[in-house]
């Protein structure tokens, strides 16, 4: 699991909230894009937890990039202003689950979904 958020105290939350509440293993964390981007080609994990809004690109971009490579990588993506055109959008890219900040405590079931 690759944790990325361009803020470190929502890194280690997530961090907090998978380790209390799922097997999955966070093997990096990335605070950008560009980050985002070489800690999935350096680690390879299975699944992401990304951030939407970045300060050097935002997470759909992201993950158009890493699906296009490797479709079978699970993110889900997690923003604090989730609309209609976000839900869409990374819909239509294969990205498996989406959900607003506020719900970070759902992201251990949304994260057993990708797992298929």
């Amino acid at each position: 699991m690759l944790v990325v958020d361009d803020a470190r105290d929502m890194r280690m939350l997530v961090r907090r909230v998978l380790a209390s509440r799922t097997d999955f293993d966070v093997v990096g964390e990335a605070d950008c894009a560009a980050t985002a981007i070489s800690q999935f080609h350096a680690l390879r994990p299975d699944a992401i937890v990304l951030d939407y809004q970045m300060p050097d690109d935002n997470g759909l971009s992201v993950a158009r990039q890493i699906l296009g490579e490797t479709p079978s990588v699970g993110i889900v993506l997690f923003t604090a202003y989730l609309s209609e055109e976000i839900l869409e959008a990374a819909a239509l890219l294969g990205v498996r689950s989406c959900l607003s900040k506020d719900q970070l405590f759902q992201l251990p079931e949304r994260l057993e979904a990708t797992a298929s």
